[in-house]
Order: structure tokens, then C-alpha cells, then sequence
């Protein structure tokens, strides 16, 4: 799908460091001796992934690392079928106790702030807007640099701003 990766990041060691700041931060010490705390945490901790195929390095592959350090279980995010159809098909779903569809945790955010996805949305088109500015801006450099280029070769060259598809993409990561 769309959404993969080429993030080549080493899951043990990643999951290394996520696990280690979240107990620094789940454990503290107590100021009145040097035992450690749980801090109270009433409900169950689930580690909400979003679709991506199972690889052996990047973001799936250190969620699922992470889940099996902390001994949780994972809760998956999946693009809905109109979307993508294939997200949900390629998901990883090791480990995973509960699944969602994007549209579905979009409406249940929503219930509890509703102006969380138009905030986002927002802020996600305007970075969206600054990459195809940026894009456009070395394009034209690019153009530039080529100046002895013929008509034709440049036409084969034109400026393509970032796909559509990609803002699903970023709002699934995002919410």
C-alpha cells in the first residue's frame, strides 16, 4: 500500500529506548526513599498501531517489539476499504486484541473533542502545502541548473505535487 515504509530503524533497539523512557516515566522514584512506585494506572494498556505489513525493520516491526517488552497487547488501526483496500488485508495483526477502523476512532475522538480532527486536518495541509512548496522550489532550481534541456525532455520532467493519497495516510498516523 501507499502507506509503507522505508523506515529501516533496528526494532530491538528502539524498543529498547521507547520501553526504557516509559518506565522512567510509569516508575518513580519516591522522594522519601529510593523504592519505586507504579504509578496508577487504572486501566488496561494497549499499544495502538496503525496497519502497516509486518517488516523486519520500522515502525511495524517496533510496535509489535514494544508490545511483546511491555507484555501488552496491541490495539490495530486500519484504513477503511474505501480508502485503501488493501490496508486491513496487509495489516500485522500479531498480537492484537482489539481492531478499528480509521473512520470508526475518528468518530469516537470526535465524541470526546470535536475539534481534534479539523485541527489536525489543518495543521496536516499545511505542512502538505510547505513539502509541495519545497518540492516545487527544487523542481524549479532542478529546471534551472538544466537550463540546455529541449521542451520535450522538460515536459517529461513537470512538477508533481505530493500524491492525495498521501493526507490519509498522515491522518491515520496522526489521530
Amino acid at each position: 500500500g501507499h502507506g509503507s515504509s522505508r523506515d529501516k530503524r533496528n526494532a530491538s533497539l528502539v524498543s529498547q529506548r521507547i520501553v526504557q523512557s516509559l518506565h522512567q516515566r510509569w516508575y518513580s522514584s519516591n522522594s522519601d526513599s529510593e523504592t519505586k512506585s507504579h504509578r496508577d494506572i487504572k486501566r488496561p494498556i494497549l499499544l495502538i498501531s496503525q496497519g502497516d505489513p509486518l517488516e523486519p525493520t520500522g515502525i511495524s516491526a517496533i510496535t509489535n517489539q514494544v508490545a511483546r517488552d511491555l507484555g501488552i497487547y496491541r490495539c490495530l488501526v486500519t484504513l477503511d476499504e474505501d480508502i485503501d483496500p488493501e490496508h486491513s488485508i496487509k495489516a500485522d495483526r500479531d498480537n492484537v486484541q482489539y481492531e478499528v477502523k480509521y473512520s470508526r476512532l475518528i468518530e469516537l475522538l470526535s465524541e470526546e473533542d470535536e475539534g481534534l480532527v479539523p485541527r489536525l486536518e489543518n495543521a496536516i495541509d499545511l505542512e502538505l502545502e510547505k513539502m509541495n512548496e519545497r518540492k516545487q522550489q527544487q523542481y524549479e532550481e532542478s529546471m534551472q541548473n538544466n537550463n540546455g534541456i529541449k521542451n520535450n525532455e522538460k515536459h517529461k520532467t513537470q512538477f508533481r505535487p505530493i500524491a492525495d493519497w498521501y493526507k490519509d495516510y498522515a491522518m491515520l498516523q496522526e489521530v
